[in-house]
């Protein structure tokens, strides 16, 4: 009996030696599995993703052509930042065209605008009817450049005594136009 107990013994030993190498061998190992199998799979998704990536690009090759004409006139929407000279003639044939007088001024840049997108800023005078200026604000706004208005003031100039305006003639107003303009870097 003394042979079984001492067997017995000697197993539990063993049995516990062989439990605590599975535990502290196979616990990091599992562990390590588990890491190595996530990495894996993150790097095969980035593949598929960049294999997607590739047939997209390959795709917009194919078809520039196609999309070409619509990049051309997308790109005339931004003005020239390093030479504004086409916006500012395409502000004086609004100006002419609406029949008012028009003075222009570029504003330096005020840096609260997001860093990433590039604008010109603007202040335009216009005077003229207040019709007219409302048509020559239409033209700029519904022109072919991409122009945001941010403050806008009208008013009616003061009338000259010595000259009399009969009611049916309208007065001459002046404005003030700050305006912001999408400008290619």
């Amino acid at each position: 009996m003394k042979s079984n107990k001492k067997n017995s013994a000697i197993f539990f030993i063993f049995a516990l030696i062989i439990a605590a190498l599975i535990i502290l061998g196979a616990w990091p190992l599992k562990d390590g599995i588990k890491k190595d199998s996530e990495d894996f799979v993150s790097a095969k998704n980035e593949v598929s993703t960049f294999e997607s990536q590739i047939n997209e690009i390959e795709n917009f090759k194919n078809s520039y052509e196609t999309y070409k004409g619509n990049l051309e006139k997308m790109d005339q929407l931004f003005v020239d930042s390093e030479n504004p000279v086409g916006f500012i003639k395409f502000l004086e044939n609004a100006a002419s065209d609406s029949n008012i007088n028009l003075q222009i001024s570029i504003l330096p840049y005020s840096g609260n605008e997001e860093p990433s997108l590039s604008f010109i800023f603007f202040q335009l005078f216009p005077k003229g009817k207040f019709d007219d200026i409302l048509s020559f604000i239409n033209k700029v706004e519904f022109g072919s450049y991409l122009v945001e208005i941010n403050s806008l003031t009208i008013e009616n100039q003061k009338e000259n005594s010595s000259i009399k305006k009969d009611n049916n003639t309208p007065r001459e107003n002046t404005g003030v136009i700050n305006i912001k303009v999408f400008a290619k870097r």
